[in-house]
């Protein structure tokens, strides 16, 4: 009766058992030692960069590895019958099934732009990101309103790196809440010494497609799984560097030869700036969610990253179809 009603309750089918163990793990460790009572303040705590997010392995997966090793449910869903703010999905994201355009095509072609832009690579990367993780003075993820984090990454010549990341301001749910940060408010400022830094990509990237796809693998199980997680290392790509026109070249022609990957057509992300967007659908973490990519179709350069459960929410108090993540790239 118990391992049926588990049955019944995970949303994933032989679910983790392809995926890292240890980044799962690592994962369900960083959540379930999130605060349950409303912490004291306290000094910044380190934001890492590449803390594993919503991503492939994120809240929903943890969810879902709770399930099935047997573990207590964890306890996002609240008392309250009060829904979690999430942004407004991006229009064109939800297409069914895409355009119809050849995705392979397109990304071909912007690949081709991307190898005849003259914008370089550069180090480091300002962004703007948020989740539904996202936390205010270290206590309880904000559930009131989406409040972004503003993130600034600088790397030096000899590789010293200062990543500030500072409050934006609210975008969604309520814009008065009396609990959220000013503006501007630094939520962590950490300096990284050359040799100590937390990086994931090695300098320089490779120029071709087997040399890139082998760099972004180190980290990122793509063959085990799937396209979405080369989404998501280009994605964690972007927030260490903008890549020189031959890598995003070839970082498009990656994605053009992953067949699951269907183009969106014409997008204009959060910054109001059109692009050309693609999406693969994925059950992996047991929430069936669609990844985004908005790309500029000048540069061929990544302009925002998003991910949007489709279907269901588990056990997430929000509605759905939910943007659960999103990363928009300056």
């Amino acid at each position: 009766m118990i391992e049926q009603a588990l049955r019944d309750l995970n949303p994933v089918q032989e679910p983790l058992a392809e995926v890292d163990a240890v980044r799962a793990a690592a994962d369900l460790e960083r959540i379930l030692a999130l605060p349950r009572e409303p912490a004291l303040p306290q000094r910044h705590r380190p934001h890492h960069a590449h803390g594993r997010r919503l991503a492939v392995i994120g809240v929903a997966s943890v969810i879902a590895l709770a399930l099935v090793v047997g573990l207590p449910l964890l306890p996002w869903r609240s008392t309250s019958p009060a829904m979690a703010a999430t942004p407004p999905v991006l229009a064109g994201a939800l297409v069914q099934g895409g355009t119809g355009a050849p995705a392979a095509r397109e990304l071909r072609e912007l690949a081709g732009a991307a190898e005849r832009s003259d914008a370089p690579g550069v180090r480091g990367a300002r962004y703007a990101t948020w989740d539904l993780t996202t936390r205010v003075h270290g206590a309880e993820p904000v559930h009131s309103a989406v409040v972004p984090l503003e993130v600034s990454l600088t790397v030096a010549a000899d590789g010293t790196w200062h990543r500030v990341a500072a409050y934006g301001r609210p975008v969604a749910g309520d814009l008065t809440a009396t609990d959220l940060p000013a503006p501007g408010e630094v939520e962590s400022d950490e300096l990284f010494p050359p040799g100590r830094a937390p990086r994931i990509f090695p300098e320089p990237l490779a120029e071709d497609e087997l040399g890139l796809r082998g760099q972004l693998a180190a980290a990122h199980p793509i063959d085990r799984l799937g396209t979405a997680e080369l989404f998501v290392a280009l994605t964690d790509l972007a927030k260490e560097q903008n890549p020189g026109p031959a890598s995003r070249a070839a970082a498009l022609r990656l994605l053009a030869g992953s067949p699951d990957v269907h183009s969106l057509g014409a997008m204009t992300d959060r910054d109001g700036r059109p692009g050309r967007g693609f999406a693969v659908d994925s059950d992996l973490t047991g929430l069936p969610t669609r990844y985004v990519l908005i790309v500029d179709p000048l540069t061929g350069r990544l302009l925002a990253s998003e991910q949007v459960l489709t279907e269901r929410a588990g056990r997430l108090d929000v509605d759905v179809p939910a943007v659960i993540s999103y990363v928009v790239f300056r």
